[in-house]
């Protein structure tokens, strides 16, 4: 399993894009079969970047001493 993070600033679109940027790269150069984000609860703007790369919703996981959400995507079909 790989997690894809972001650490930007306010509303530049630079989060989506480079979180795509690695989806695109990490599915068909990499083959990996899922990749998955962990957004806190209280970060709304994160889980937009992840609803807008497709990313479904996992539940809650305790990583890193908090409680996050997890998002996942399967690589597409061949």
């Amino acid at each position: 399993m790989i997690e894809v993070g972001w650490h930007l600033g306010r509303g530049k679109g630079c989060a989506t894009e480079a979180a795509r940027a690695c989806l695109d790269y990490g599915f068909p150069s990499l083959h990996l079969d899922r990749i998955v984000a962990v957004v806190h609860p209280d970060n709304p703007a994160s889980r937009r970047v992840t609803e807008r790369l497709g990313m479904k919703p996992e539940g809650r996981i305790r990583v890193y001493n908090f409680d996050l959400d997890l998002f996942a995507l399967n690589a597409p079909a061949a």
